[in-house]
């Protein structure tokens, strides 16, 4: 005697994803709510790398993310049709956690800089001892008509080179070693300053 047995089971079913209507990625799910949470969580990701590429140098090529569209397995938009139980406060976890994370972009130039100068570098001079210019003494001068200071270098070509423009960039920490307010792109940068000799 033969007895036959059917397991049910469920298969995961194909979603899109889609970030301020520019290139779908695949997601693939049990459920139209996994899928939203899926996609949620990929959305907040992208906000996260964007503030932390910011935070670390300034502008940056990229955009700010905006929104998502979640693309169900007919690339129809189904975004705003999903409703579950607890959606605000998983998306409110989802959120979290995800902001929590260390700034891993800051981390891998920290850890670049530092393997190329040293522990404790705050910025790359690697090979600034080749250059053709020797930047003699600098010091800061009080401004009259605002409260931010000017550089004042004195420098000297060291070399045989022919140099016919300089362009200078310094880097300032306030007295909570924090990068100070400095009027260039990057925390704690100044603006380049050129000089044609």
């Amino acid at each position: 005697m033969m007895t036959l047995i059917f397991i049910g089971y469920k298969t995961k079913r194909k979603y899109y994803y889609v970030e301020d209507n520019k290139n779908e990625e695949l997601i693939e799910a049990y459920s139209d709510s996994a899928a939203y949470l899926e996609a949620y969580k990929d959305f907040v990701i992208s906000k996260k790398v964007y503030n932390d590429m910011q935070t670390t140098v300034g502008n940056t090529y990229l955009s700010a993310p905006v929104s998502f569209q979640l693309l169900n397995d007919k690339h129809e938009d189904i975004t705003y049709k999903i409703f579950f139980t607890n959606k605000d406060s998983l998306e409110s976890s989802i959120e979290k956690r995800i902001n929590k994370l260390p700034n891993s972009i800051e981390e891998s130039i920290t850890k670049a800089r530092e393997e190329k100068n040293g522990i404790g570098a705050k910025y790359d001079t690697g090979g600034l001892c080749l250059a053709p210019i020797k930047v003699l003494s600098a010091k800061f001068v009080s401004q009259d008509h605002s409260s931010y200071k000017n550089v004042s270098l004195r420098y000297k070509n060291v070399s045989n080179k022919v140099v016919t423009a300089i362009r200078f960039k310094w880097y300032g920490e306030n007295a909570f070693s924090e990068p100070a307010d400095m009027t260039g792109s990057q925390q704690g940068w100044g603006v380049d300053l050129q000089m044609t000799l």
